[in-house]
């Protein structure tokens, strides 16, 4: 009997084939990104709108009132001794500079959800030291919950307002900037012009007053922040007229 003969890719097949594979991989190689930045997209946007969902429900339960928004001026002086939406200040569990996960247990948003997962964005990995909060949080709140300080001092409480003094579409949270002039994770809230993270390349996603999230660009960030005589989504103050 004939031997049966061996085949095999010769040099030139084998570089071809690793020729086609590389043409193709290029090729899905920005669907692939695409895919996994949605993805990743998803995710925060199911972290924003189970945190608004939960302000909804604690604004249902007390009255119609937003939760304090963890502004540090009010917490740090002892004008405001409760919890905020994301801690508890006056309850501070390792009594240092550094928040722990346990932390936000005691905030008031917290047993609406019952889980520590809608704080982190899926692309914000440690190590978490943009400021003290970073640590328990990838997101803050808008400050003009409580006018953004302005009728806080150590002796008066201001205003918290009830959400019906809200648009719903107005802007409650989102994901602050990792290298902004000031830290904005001092505390658990924050200024619209305080910046808006760099992750999600040309935008980012927001959690909206009446608990649904939406994906903003850039570009729409930047419009809603700025200072003029009009409010927007961002300057939402109910106390002035141009939101700020």
């Amino acid at each position: 009997m004939r031997p049966r003969r061996c085949t095999a890719f010769t040099l030139v097949e084998l570089l071809v084939v690793i020729a086609i594979i590389s043409i193709l991989l290029m090729l899905l190689s920005p669907s692939i990104s695409r895919i996994m930045e949605i993805t990743r997209r998803t995710g925060c946007e199911n972290n924003h709108h189970q945190i608004a969902t939960s302000l909804a429900g604690y604004t249902a339960d007390y009255g119609g009132y937003l939760c304090y928004p963890n502004w540090l001026g009010p917490e740090s002086s002892g004008s405001w001794l409760g919890p905020g939406w994301l801690y508890w200040y006056r309850q501070k569990l390792n009594g240092g500079s550094v928040w722990v996960e346990a932390d936000r247990q005691k905030g008031a948003l917290f047993s609406y959800h019952g889980s520590h997962s809608p704080y982190r964005c899926p692309l914000d990995t440690p190590p978490w030291t943009i400021g003290p909060t970073h640590a328990i949080t990838s997101y803050l709140m808008n400050g003009a919950a409580i006018s953004y300080g302005r009728d806080w001092t150590s002796t008066t409480v201001g205003p918290l307002f009830r959400i019906t003094e809200f648009y719903p579409t107005d802007i409650m949270f989102w994901e602050a900037e990792e290298a902004a002039p000031y830290p904005p994770f001092n505390d658990g809230a924050s200024y619209p012009g305080e910046g808006l993270t760099r992750r999600h390349k040309d935008g980012a996603t927001f959690g909206c007053v009446d608990g649904h999230a939406e994906y903003l660009t850039r570009a729409q960030f930047d419009a809603e922040t700025v200072r003029s005589s009009q409010r927007t989504r961002l300057w939402c103050n109910p106390a002035t007229a141009n939101g700020q």
